[in-house]
């Protein structure tokens, strides 16, 4: 093979490999196009995103604490009121025991009252 053949094979490998070095650069340059397009699009979600997660911030801070204070507060009062509920009932318990006391002892002053007006009678 003479050296005119073998430039020739030289340059024909160098302009194929010229077509390929082209095309690698247009498919790095569609790549590049669409990782901007990706980038893009990801960052407009997060962009999203945080918004979304700055208004559910929002809302726990603003409307879900105040309602847990709230329930706070009104489990405070009823425990309060259950104390003096439980304490009201535990008197009319023992004022209930002190009537049904004094009913037995009326009744049994009427025994002595009736034994005593029996006795009178006989004498």
């Amino acid at each position: 093979m003479a050296m005119e053949e073998k430039l020739d094979l030289v340059l024909q490998k160098l302009d194929s490999m010229e077509r390929d070095m082209s095309f690698m650069k247009q498919e790095m340059g569609s790549m590049k196009q669409e990782m901007n397009s990706m980038e893009q699009r990801l960052s407009s979600r997060m962009d999203a995103m945080e918004e979304r997660l700055t208004r559910v911030q929002v809302t726990l801070e603003n409307e879900t604490n105040q309602k847990i204070d709230v329930i706070g507060e009104g489990h405070d009062f009823l425990i309060k009121h259950l104390g003096e509920a439980l304490q009201m009932e535990k008197k009319n318990e023992r004022m209930e025991l002190e009537i049904l006391n004094l009913k037995m002892e009326v009744r049994n002053m009427g025994y002595d009252i009736r034994d005593l007006k029996r006795k009178l009678a006989l004498v």
